[in-house]
């Protein structure tokens, strides 16, 4: 949620410094909102993938434990090449 936070702060200062119509002020709220409750609703959606992930892994391996902030970490080198 750092990143939704940052761009609301990054909204609310550039809305403080618009000047205008307000009808342009509403619309740009109205966007912005929207924008944020789909970026809440992928975020949720994202956590709930991974629990479901974890889910099927953990039931597929039950006598391992498996340790997803290692498997996440190897996940972030192969990408980084």
């Amino acid at each position: 949620m750092k990143t939704t936070d940052a761009f609301l702060q990054c909204f609310n200062e550039a809305e403080d410094k618009t000047e205008g119509e307000e009808d342009f002020k509403g619309k740009t709220i109205l966007h912005s909102n929207s924008f944020l409750f789909c970026i809440g609703s992928l975020v949720r959606e994202t956590m709930q993938i991974e629990k479901c992930i974890k889910d099927i892994v953990r039931s597929e391996n039950p006598s391992r434990k498996v340790d997803f902030n290692d498997l996440y970490h190897k996940i972030d080198l192969s990408n980084a090449t």
